[in-house]
């Protein structure tokens, strides 16, 4: 016979066949396979949580050598920290993931681990790579984003600069031209309409 049960994760009404008490003790309680892994796991509560798959996702990419990206973490010799391999000890070191954040190394090269890792947003997290061009005018060294940002000039604009073999500090000085196209010929670097 079906019996009519309401599921204790999700609230949701379903109806089973009832099986001879004893075989399944959790019979009737829960909607699906999912919903009963979700509603068993009283260690946390947190399994499927965004900072639950961020964890996961960490030891996969430094632990697991068939994960997609584990040439650029673990390949490398990024590891995760002894503490971290318990979730709970990466939760209470962390705190829930906030909305609009994914985990981040603050030091590229370094481990994940307590103090250098944070919840950073995209943009921060796009201004932390190991990729970026870092440029130095004065004693400040930032971004070409960030000084494309703080110059108003395209970045574009400030990459053909420098890679044209204009200084630094002349490429975010001088201000943009509309269409500006420099050109290296002969040892001289100049826009075109100035050739």
């Amino acid at each position: 016979p079906k019996t009519i049960s309401t599921c204790h994760f999700c609230s949701v009404e379903f109806t089973f066949n009832d099986i001879p008490s004893g075989r399944w003790k959790n019979l009737g309680k829960y909607c699906s396979r999912s919903c009963w892994s979700r509603g068993t796991n009283t260690r946390h509560g947190l399994t499927q949580s965004p900072t639950w798959r961020s964890w996961c996702s960490m030891k996969a990419r430094c632990q697991n050598p068939q994960a997609p990206n584990f040439a650029l973490y673990g390949g490398r010799g990024i590891t995760v920290c002894e503490r971290w391999q318990v979730f709970e000890a990466f939760l209470e070191d962390m705190g829930l993931r906030v909305a609009g954040t994914s985990l981040d190394r603050i030091d590229n090269d370094g481990n994940y681990e307590p103090g250098n890792c944070r919840w950073a947003t995209n943009e921060t997290q796009g201004r932390n790579r190991r990729t970026n061009r870092l440029v130095t005018v004065g004693d400040e060294t930032l971004t070409l984003t960030e000084w494309s940002q703080r110059s108003g000039i395209p970045n574009s604009t400030l990459f053909q600069r420098l890679e044209n073999g204009v200084a630094p500090e002349e490429a975010i000085a001088t201000p943009s031209r509309p269409n500006e196209r420099l050109i290296s010929y002969g040892g001289k670097t100049m826009n075109l309409t100035d050739w």
